[in-house]
């Protein structure tokens, strides 16, 4: 991620002011630390979406050697496979592309299916 970072600065007259210089800045975010490549799919959501735990959330992933949890924390690192229902129709993208609306989706993983190069 790159981005402008704000530095204070003291005019001659004493005053505060603010500039900002360009920075480059790495973050490595691991919302499934226990997930492998190759072994399953790696399931990870929130039951709230509050900023409360939201900020928490996010302070254990960017932790190093982040493991998010907690009780709004709902994870799996390796599964065969995932169901997602929903009440009403909600809209279905992967990868970028819109596959329409979908109460009723399952996703599997297929061991070999994909060729990862690291």
């Amino acid at each position: 991620m790159t981005g402008r970072l704000p530095v204070k600065k003291r005019t001659a007259r004493g005053n505060t002011a603010y500039s900002h210089c360009a920075a480059s800045i790495t973050f490595s975010v691991r919302t499934n630390p226990g997930s492998v490549i190759g072994a399953g799919l790696g399931v990870f959501g929130l039951r709230d979406l509050g900023a409360g735990t939201v900020a928490t959330t996010l302070r254990h992933m960017l932790r190093a050697g982040g493991d998010p949890h907690g009780r709004n924390v709902l994870r799996q690192d390796v599964v065969g496979h995932v169901r997602v229902r929903a009440a009403e129709p909600v809209a279905l993208q992967v990868d970028g592309e819109h596959l329409g609306s979908h109460r009723d989706v399952r996703f599997r993983a297929v061991t070999g299916a994909l060729r990862v190069v690291v």
